[in-house]
């Protein structure tokens, strides 16, 4: 890596790396491979820790590229999480729905309680536990979204349910 110093006006900057930033905090990178993607999107799950109380937050990386027409056919909420999220860049969509029946984790509302909002760099989102929500979407450009939600989110606080038949569908 580099090393940090000044020669005459110019500072040298030291290339940031797990070994070289250890004992200053925590690194992650999204190029220790990827944990998930679908249309138009990839994640990196877990790049950091945010220590706080219980398990603390993870911090994601969202990468999203515009997949066409908007399709939504798949809904996610996590039983005992807030999930935030920011998007850097440009504009993405976000889908999203009350968390009704809270007590049954699987049970979709019906799909016309989805609604879709645009979020634009600058802005942020933080779901509640139990909310129906899907991965963000990019529109006309690619954007990245930042997302922190608690560390052990795992299959005992989250379940993902496709849509049975019916699709929300609706133009860019």
């Amino acid at each position: 890596g580099f090393q940090l110093g000044v020669v005459g006006d110019l500072v040298i900057v030291a290339k940031i790396e797990p070994e070289g930033f250890f004992g200053r905090g925590d690194f992650g990178s999204r190029l220790c491979g990827q944990q998930a993607s679908g249309q138009g999107w990839q994640w990196w799950g877990h790049l950091a820790l945010l220590p706080g109380a219980g398990d603390g937050y993870g911090i994601g990386y969202l990468d999203l590229q515009p997949a066409g027409p908007v399709r939504i056919d798949w809904a996610e909420r996590h039983a005992d999480t807030y999930e935030f999220l920011a998007p850097a860049g440009e504009d993405c969509l976000l889908y999203v729905a009350p968390a009704d029946h809270p007590d049954e984790l699987n049970r979709l509302p019906p799909l016309d309680r989805f609604r879709l909002f645009r979020v634009r760099p600058g802005q942020a989102v933080v779901l509640n536990p139990k909310v129906w929500h899907g991965a963000p979407l990019a529109l006309e450009q690619p954007t990245k979204v930042m997302v922190a939600l608690r560390w052990d989110t795992g299959p005992d606080n989250s379940c993902i349910v496709p849509f049975a038949s019916d699709v929300i569908e609706a133009a860019g």
